[in-house]
């Protein structure tokens, strides 16, 4: 299994909507959940956000209120076609 390097980040803008996508580095559930955490006080006014993240020991897809399997879904597919 690959690993991130170094984080990065990536913005989409469509009929006025903005889409931002990280990838970051983690090495535990934790790690995720502090990401998480800390992107929604800084995103205070997102909508959704949606996620995926891979582990050794444990993965995880979270919609956040889109229907199911439109947004974590594929996000752990691209993770997961790409060996992270």
């Amino acid at each position: 299994m690959k690993t991130i390097k170094q984080s990065g980040k990536g913005i989409y803008i469509e009929k006025k909507s903005e889409f931002i996508a990280y990838a970051l580095r983690i090495n535990d559930k934790e790690d995720a959940k502090k990401y998480i955490d800390d992107l929604k006080k800084e995103h205070k006014d997102a909508k959704h956000i949606c996620y995926a993240y891979k582990t050794d020991r444990s993965s995880k897809a979270y919609d956040d209120g889109e229907p199911a399997k439109t947004a974590g879904a594929p996000i752990m597919k691209i993770i997961e076609s790409k060996n992270l």
